[in-house]
């Protein structure tokens, strides 16, 4: 399958799904928790969480994460994710309007 085919199956697993599961570490315990997210135009994923939550700590020691993003009701055998890593970040009050825009899509 060519690079092109697999990047639109990649666009739309991402479009196509609610929920992504997402790792983070504080550089000595792993965890994962799953997410509702939103996308952009340019694949920037947005989310909302608690600052209590144990993702939120490890992301101020570590901003480092990996995710899937499936469908789980799939059949064995016949599904297609996606896994990524990269860098999280916290929104900054100016950026925010622009966020909500694709998070209360």
């Amino acid at each position: 399958m060519n690079q092109t085919k697999l990047n639109q199956i990649a666009k739309d697993i991402i479009k196509n799904n609610i929920y992504l599961s997402m790792a983070t570490s504080d550089g000595k315990n792993p965890w994962i928790c799953t997410l509702f997210y939103a996308v952009d135009k340019d694949y920037t994923f947005y989310y909302i969480s608690q600052m209590d939550s144990l993702h939120i700590k490890h992301l101020l020691k570590n901003p480092t994460v990996a995710f899937a993003i499936y469908d789980s009701t799939q059949k064995e055998g016949t599904g297609n994710g996606i896994q990524g890593l990269g860098k999280a970040h916290f929104l900054k009050e100016k950026e925010l309007d622009e966020a909500f825009k694709y998070y209360h899509k």
